[in-house]
């Protein structure tokens, strides 16, 4: 038996699922437990306004493209499409699946960030999945969130090749840090240059070219367009930008990325009439071709 409850600002639990309106919920935690002498889990969700902040990301306009890209290979529909739409309310890009083998498929087939993984699935368990995925080489970071808490199934999954390991119940606001940590590591590279049309970046010199024409950075400048280089094509907000190239303790109010989108402007796309800098209103940068 599944339970949905609503954690409204005044502290007391009422009964009901968000809606897909402007007050669309998000989930706050998953429990399980006994209720009425009947073993239930329980799904609790604060109702929060679609464009709120959580983990000081703050949600862009409708319409605007996902800022990353997650699997979620969870076969419980609810706990599932929850995690889906709290992470589509921050400008995710979320498919689910229910089966192992089915998320294998997709996990190897498509460009994801982060995948989020349970263990008990059918068709192919969680584990088998960690382990044939790490097997053909896949290298993106896999989060398991699974009910299994024991500490050998922790260590196993860890040392199987989990990047990070979640329990159930959880708070949605934990999950999601967890998520935007992984997104931020850098993913390993089979050159050390990366390229987007005549801009050319060397990660071993450090030296940037544009049109063979050598660009001088500053440390700052060099580590923003890394990063937005190494995410080509994809929208990353300034809270991500911010927290990859200054640190967690760096105050998010500031306006310092935009400062230093400008400077890159200046020195990369002034000269040419190709732009390669895009801003996403509301939501970030992006660099393409």
């Amino acid at each position: 038996m599944v339970v949905a409850h609503a954690l409204p600002p005044a502290g007391h639990y009422s009964g009901g699922v968000a809606s897909d309106g402007p007050d669309r919920g998000r989930v706050s935690v998953v429990s399980t437990g006994t209720h009425y002498g009947t073993h239930t889990r329980a799904v609790y969700f604060r109702t929060t306004p679609r464009h709120a902040s959580v983990s000081g990301f703050v949600c862009p306009a409708a319409g605007a493209p996902p800022v990353m890209k997650v699997l979620v290979i969870e076969d419980d529909p609810t706990v599932g499409n929850f995690v889906r739409r709290g992470l589509e309310e921050q400008r995710w890009g979320v498919q689910l699946v229910a089966d192992g083998e089915e998320g294998e498929r997709l996990a190897t087939s498509d460009a994801y960030d982060v995948v989020i993984l349970d263990m008990r699935l059918p068709g192919k368990s969680g584990m088998d999945v960690l382990n044939s995925l790490r097997a053909r080489g896949f290298e993106r970071p896999v989060l398991v969130l699974t009910a299994q808490d024991a500490v050998d199934a922790k260590v196993n999954a860890l040392r199987a090749g989990a990047d990070d390991y979640v329990t159930k119940p959880f708070a949605f606001e934990e999950l999601l840090a967890r998520v935007e940590a992984l997104a931020r590591r850098p993913r390993a590279m089979a050159s050390p240059a990366l390229r987007i049309a005549d801009l050319e970046l060397n990660r071993d010199t450090r030296e940037v070219h544009r049109a063979g024409e050598l660009i001088e950075l500053t440390p700052k400048e060099y580590a923003v367009l890394e990063y937005l280089m190494r995410h080509q094509g994809r929208v990353m907000s300034r809270t991500l930008i911010t927290e990859y190239a200054w640190g967690y303790h760096f105050d998010p109010g500031t306006n310092i990325v935009d400062v230093v989108i400008n400077h890159l402007r200046k020195k990369i796309d002034a000269k040419h009439e190709r732009k390669l800098i895009t801003t996403v209103r509301g939501v970030g940068y992006v660099v393409k071709g």
